[in-house]
């Protein structure tokens, strides 16, 4: 009998990735090789839209090939570490504002809520603070600080006019 021969193999060539679209290399949870012996991974990716040189999305997470963490920097910023004018990030600042664990910014919904017009959160600060603890001016709460307070054991007729006018609203809009 003859020695069987395998058919050769063909490897199927990598199609380029354009620019601005996610690849399957580098995802999170993927390894990647790096000059700290395959420390990378996780993503980073920028739209190619920019304004000002900032992309308008940066998505960014993991580490990168130098073991350091990634940071999200555009206008819109997504990542664990975010800067943008809004950001969706566990720890982040968003000049407008942001959603996460810990958020700094305008308008902010976040566990921790540090925003200087509005903070939603269970640790909330803010000019308006609504949260579980609230530190601010107009404040609703379950235990806080606030010129005019309104929790558990403080009833502020202030507080409490200017969060009705809220919940009209609120009421108002959503008809």
């Amino acid at each position: 009998d003859p020695p069987k021969v395998d058919p050769p193999k063909t490897e199927t060539p990598a199609r380029p990735t354009p620019k601005g679209v996610l690849s399957t290399t580098g995802l999170i949870g993927s390894p990647t090789s790096g000059a700290n012996g395959g420390r990378a991974w996780g993503v980073d990716w920028r739209s190619r839209a920019a304004l000002f040189g900032v992309p308008v999305v940066h998505v960014a997470f993991g580490r990168d090939a130098q073991g350091r963490l990634r940071l999200a920097k555009g206008i819109i910023a997504v990542g664990q570490f975010g800067i943008g004018v809004i950001t969706v990030a566990q720890f982040g600042v968003g000049l407008l504002g942001g959603v996460g664990q810990l958020i700094l910014g305008t308008v902010t919904v976040a566990q921790f809520a540090i925003g200087s017009l509005l903070a939603i959160g269970q640790f909330a600060a803010g000019y308006i603070a609504v949260g579980q603890f609230v530190l601010g001016y107009y404040a609703l709460g379950q235990a806080g600080w606030a010129s005019a307070l309104w929790s558990l054991t403080r009833h502020d007729p202030s507080a409490g006019a200017f969060f009705q006018r809220w919940v009209q609203w609120l009421n108002w809009t959503l008809q």
